[in-house]
């Protein structure tokens, strides 16, 4: 068969439509109703975020398509980038592919009967040590990794380069009835290669995923379709686990906490990790006795007993915000950051910070961050705070944010975060009665209600010197 130019006006036109849907459901920006879609398609078109697209497939078998492909679905905002383009340059070339696709959208990956060429042992041993968590994460491929006869070629990596970078992967499988290139012949030895591929692709979870097609027309008009499907997809609800949506957890049926009269506090919390209530970050203050930091805590371990992915840090004395979202990407196992990892090496402050906030892009599951201190944060993270992690949240649906300290970011009706946000000052606790319950539930004293009354009288129900008095009061009865 031979290929056509397939340069139609119909898809043409169709794609702007598309594109500006993708590119903005990727980032997070397509709203909850078809409203929002409309909108967005009404944006101008230099507004619209840089959509990167790889086409990933053998040239001996599929050269043409890779510039047919690109010559239809290339225009402003629209990028879109093939094996050739990364020849030139210091880094391997298996370095420059994975740079590439870790900032893409989407990876078009093309399976015929050819495999192409692999990269030299070297240059699998460096990708490795740049991404060392590669074989557990992928852990069906660890057993070809362990050798330098890994047998993956070079279109074989972009396909799992894409899967390991939570890319998306839009796999097209060749049949007898597939266009090739002029002259193409089948290879035997590189038949059974591309099967095993396919396997692989199969364990990973792919195997519902690859679409047969004919030709270079075909295989745009498939993409383009996936792709509306994808920016269309809006909607849903708590518990219905798809490519947009996050399922949550339920509320605990029981949970006591160790803390006096703090129901108000985790009834607020439990509502908002557990997707119960539209605001997404909970920004507490109050002066320093209040028990702001137990409080925090004790949130932090309701996250992790929820099954939440969890990180808590402080701004202690102006502690360097690189330091603080290192400390965050630590403490959240479950999720990966490469490009902040790899963006430290070069110490260039706001793009680590850009990095980070690209790797969060990437989380499929809730996440619950928590910050404390925040009186004692510098200028500089207190700006980047306000400024561009706090409206982040309006883009991200699975990320919860408790903040808290002294003083705290001010939800001015004007700020475009500020309906995402729940603020709340710590009261004292004045009543005796949540105090008593306490000192026995938790302390364990035995002592007059009367007693413990006195205590809160004085204390005028500062948390901090309550639990230091009640403390004392059980040592010195020991």
């Amino acid at each position: 068969m031979k290929l056509h130019i397939f340069r139609d006006k119909g898809i043409i036109r169709t794609t702007r439509t598309l594109w500006i849907l993708l590119s903005w459901r990727c980032r997070g920006r397509v709203g909850r109703d078809f409203r929002s879609v409309r909108n967005s398609i009404g944006m101008a078109v230099t507004s619209i975020p840089t959509f990167r697209v790889f086409i990933s497939c053998v040239s001996s078998e599929f050269r043409g398509y890779r510039e047919q492909l690109r010559s239809c679905l290339t225009a402003r905002g629209r990028e879109i980038k093939v094996q050739e383009d990364f020849t030139d340059g210091g880094a391997t070339l298996l370095e420059k592919l994975d740079d590439y696709i870790m900032a893409c959208q989407a990876v078009i990956h093309l399976v015929g009967s050819n495999c192409g060429c692999r990269p030299q042992p070297a240059e699998v041993r460096a990708l490795l040590k740049r991404h060392p968590k590669l074989p557990q994460e992928l852990a069906e491929l660890a057993g070809d990794l362990q050798s330098d006869a890994c047998p993956f070629t070079y279109t074989q990596w972009e396909a799992f380069l894409a899967i390991y970078h939570r890319v998306a992967c839009f796999i097209y499988r060749a049949d007898a009835g597939s266009s090739r290139e002029p002259g193409w012949a089948e290879v035997t030895s590189e038949v059974a290669l591309q099967e095993a591929h396919v396997q692989r692709l199969c364990v990973l979870g792919h195997d519902r995923r690859m679409v047969p097609f004919e030709d270079a027309r075909d295989v745009a008009l498939k993409f383009l379709s996936s792709v509306f499907d994808q920016a269309m997809s809006v909607g849903g609800g708590p518990g219905q686990a798809t490519e947009q949506n996050f399922v949550w957890p339920q509320p605990p049926a029981h949970f006591e906490y160790p803390l006096a009269d703090r129901e108000p506090e985790f009834d607020t919390f439990i509502r908002l990790v557990t997707n119960q209530t539209a605001e997404q970050i909970y920004l507490i203050f109050g002066p320093s006795d209040r028990g702001k930091t137990v409080l925090v805590g004790q949130f932090a371990e309701l996250g992790r007993m929820l099954g939440l992915q969890c990180a808590h840090a402080e701004f202690k004395t102006g502690l360097p915000l690189v330091e603080v979202l290192r400390s965050l990407s630590s403490d959240l196992v479950g999720l990966r950051f490469p490009r902040f990892e790899r963006e430290q090496a070069r110490g260039a402050s706001e793009t680590l910070r850009t990095a980070f906030l690209q790797d969060l892009d990437e989380a499929r599951v809730p996440a619950l961050l928590l910050l404390d201190t925040y009186e004692q944060a510098n200028e500089e993270a207190k700006q980047w705070i306000e400024q561009r992690f706090l409206p982040y949240f309006r883009r991200h649906e699975g990320l919860r944010l408790v903040l808290a300290g002294k003083v705290i970011p001010a939800a001015d009706p004007g700020r475009p975060w500020a309906s995402l946000a729940i603020s709340h000052e710590l009261p004292p606790i004045r009543s005796a009665a949540p105090w008593c319950d306490y000192s026995r539930r938790v302390v364990g004293l035995t002592h007059p209600d009367e007693l413990i009354g006195f205590l809160v009288e004085a204390a005028q129900g500062s948390p901090r010197v309550l639990g230091t008095l009640l403390a004392n009061l059980k040592r010195s009865h020991a």
